[in-house]
């Protein structure tokens, strides 16, 4: 008997991580019937009383990412730093789907601007439940060539303005909170919290690129930023009704990657942006976590984590990735000269 007793707490232990491990299996076969049954009858999330803010809405995804959202709901908040871009934008959705959006000009470089951005926009439309992340800045240049000015505006553009938008309308998604607090750590709970947070990343913020140093780092935090933001709503018990959806595209035909040629385009395909504006409505209208574009980059992190690093340089030198950023230089130089 008294043997009995001393082996019960590691029998316990034991079992505990035997229960723990079957609940992974179940979580992963669930994973997977989910998807399945996603594929086979998708179930689309209503998002006709949503309002739905778009940054980088001016040109490129953004543009298109108002057109889309505009044919499932009337409610869409266009922000970028070009008026006559936001302009020319809200003409097009409005001709297009019969949708007035509503524009607001703001340089998410600037937190002062951010900060007088959402309060006009809770003042006048009380809530944002969508937020898409999508304004992005990519220098294209070598490491030795930066400002200092160039790298904190990448970053402070592709990173800091996440935070702060954020910060400023995830409240709103959440609701209110109730005035009753429960104790022994467990979270609060929310009144009917209902929102959406989407980070526009890149593949470049999971494998490096050669002259892509600020824009791979500024990314890869952006990848980061997002995934604690969902274990925090984990954590609060909302991340059934808060969703957060990373999206990471890679080469696409808008004029950040303008000018760049592939070598081999099966590896590194230049994809339609429309295409990819698309896929991320869709993405939300399903409540998708992870979004790769082009489905065959998912196998290149785990090519990272697995094989020597000497044969993934071979792999970069074989697509011929490192040449990207000077034909892109090239491409802006005669682009520049061109409009002088």
């Amino acid at each position: 008997m008294t043997q009995y007793r001393h082996r019960t707490p590691q029998f316990e232990s034991i079992v505990e991580h035997a229960m723990f491990i079957f609940t992974l299996f179940l979580c992963c076969f669930w994973e997977i019937v989910h998807r399945i049954l996603q594929t086979i009858s998708p179930v689309y999330k209503d998002l006709s009383s949503d309002v739905i803010l778009i940054t980088g809405a001016g040109n490129g995804i953004g543009r298109l990412m108002c057109l889309e959202f505009a044919k499932f709901c009337p409610n869409i908040v266009a922000v970028d730093k070009n008026e006559k871009s936001l302009v020319e934008t809200s003409e097009l959705v409005h001709k297009e789907t019969g949708v007035q959006i509503k524009v607001y000009v703001c340089d998410l470089r600037h937190k002062k601007a951010i900060d007088e951005l959402s309060t006009n926009i809770l003042r006048e439309l009380g809530k944002v439940t969508v937020l898409v992340n999508n304004a992005g800045v990519m220098n294209a240049k070598f490491i030795d060539e930066f400002t200092s000015d160039e790298i904190e505006d990448c970053f402070k553009v592709n990173v800091l303005s996440h935070f702060y938008l954020i910060q400023a309308f995830l409240p709103s998604m959440l609701n209110k909170m109730s005035e009753n607090p429960i104790s022994n750590n467990v979270p609060v709970k929310f009144r009917h919290p209902r929102g959406h947070i989407v980070c526009i990343s890149s593949i470049a913020g999971l494998i490096p690129l050669a002259g892509g140093a600020d824009y791979c780092a500024s990314k890869a935090a952006a990848i980061l930023l997002s995934e604690s933001v969902e274990l925090e709503l984990l954590r609060l018990g909302v991340d059934n009704e808060v969703h957060v959806t990373r999206v990471l595209p890679f080469l696409l035909n808008t004029d950040m990657f303008r000018g760049v040629t592939p070598k081999h385009p099966l590896l590194f395909p230049i994809v339609d942006a429309g295409y990819c504006a698309s896929r991320i409505v869709q993405s939300v209208r399903l409540n998708e976590r992870v979004v790769y574009v082009t489905a065959r980059y998912r196998i290149l992190p785990i090519l990272k984590m697995l094989f020597p690093t000497k044969m993934i340089h071979c792999l970069y030198e074989y697509a011929n990735t490192g040449t990207y950023v000077d034909q892109l230089k090239l491409y802006r130089k005669k682009i520049d000269g061109a409009n002088r």
